[in-house]
């Protein structure tokens, strides 16, 4: 980690948020973020910090517990790379669509009727 790298302490999003610093660690635990330390405290990078308060107001907001939030976590997840997925195929189906039909393009003349 370079110097100019920006991160989060922990303590400071769980006072923040007025939670646990257990269950924040404990979401890292089960796989859900990435925490790194800096200068001997458990951070979180800015990039992370918007999935970590989604589990936050899962768990507090809406009284989801820990394994829920995992749950709920991971099929997000699994949606936003099948949402990709399907976009990709989509544009792949939009480039063949077009070469199939510009072939065409050029062969269609005006008709009076």
């Amino acid at each position: 980690m370079t110097a100019m790298e920006k991160y989060i302490r922990i303590k400071e999003l769980a006072k923040f948020h007025q939670i646990s610093e257990a269950i924040l660690r404990e979401f890292a635990e089960s796989g859900l973020f990435e925490l790194h330390i800096v200068q001997s405290e458990p951070c979180i990078f800015p990039d992370q910090l918007e999935r970590y308060e989604r589990a936050i107001r899962l768990y507090r907001d809406l009284g989801v517990n820990k394994e829920g939030v995992e749950i709920i976590m991971e099929m997000r997840d699994k949606m936003a790379y099948m949402q990709s997925e399907l976009e990709a195929v989509r544009r792949q189906l939009k480039k063949m669509d077009e070469r199939l039909h510009k072939p065409y393009v050029d062969s269609f003349y005006d008709i009076e009727i």
